[in-house]
């Protein structure tokens, strides 16, 4: 994994096509017969110049390779290798992980801090963007900054 800047930071900016893919994602998952869920890596462009804001410029998906998909999500091995690679080639940082919450609100649950453990000892804020139902049927989408085992929201720019 590509360390971040060690600075905190407050807030990340998405476009409306990393939107766009979040939920559409979000609405396959809850398609899905399967009930598994999905979820992929967050990659960032250069921090802004006082490191508090960061702008999310993709979020690829991986393959769930958790061992019981219904419950938790584990990125496959090979796709965060393939992501790595790509988004370093391209100047840019892998921030951590997206999941999509099937029927969960988006705040992070005891899944969602197993999934991100990895990345604790080689990201220095790991963040974790998650995609679940709202009030009523509408999804939102919420990102939360790790500091040791604790989940902090921030902010999301559109």
């Amino acid at each position: 994994m590509m360390n971040a800047p060690s600075a905190p930071f407050s807030r990340m900016s998405l476009s409306r096509g990393v939107v766009s893919a979040l939920l559409e994602a979000h609405a396959a998952a809850v398609s899905d017969p399967r009930e598994e869920l999905v979820g992929g890596l967050v990659v960032v462009g250069p921090a802004s110049s006082r490191s508090v804001s960061y702008d999310i410029v993709s979020v690829p998906s991986c393959e769930n390779r958790h061992p019981d998909p219904s419950e938790g999500f584990r990125p496959e091995p090979r796709d965060v290798r393939a992501i790595l690679t790509e988004a370093r080639a391209a100047k840019r940082q892998v921030l951590g992980l997206w999941i999509a919450h099937r029927t969960e609100a988006p705040y992070p649950t005891d899944a969602d801090r197993q999934a991100i453990e990895p990345f604790l000892g080689s990201i220095e804020v790991p963040v974790t963007v998650l995609v679940g139902p709202g009030s009523g049927r509408t999804p939102v989408v919420r990102a939360f900054a790790w500091t040791n085992r604790d989940a902090r929201e921030i902010q999301l720019l559109r």
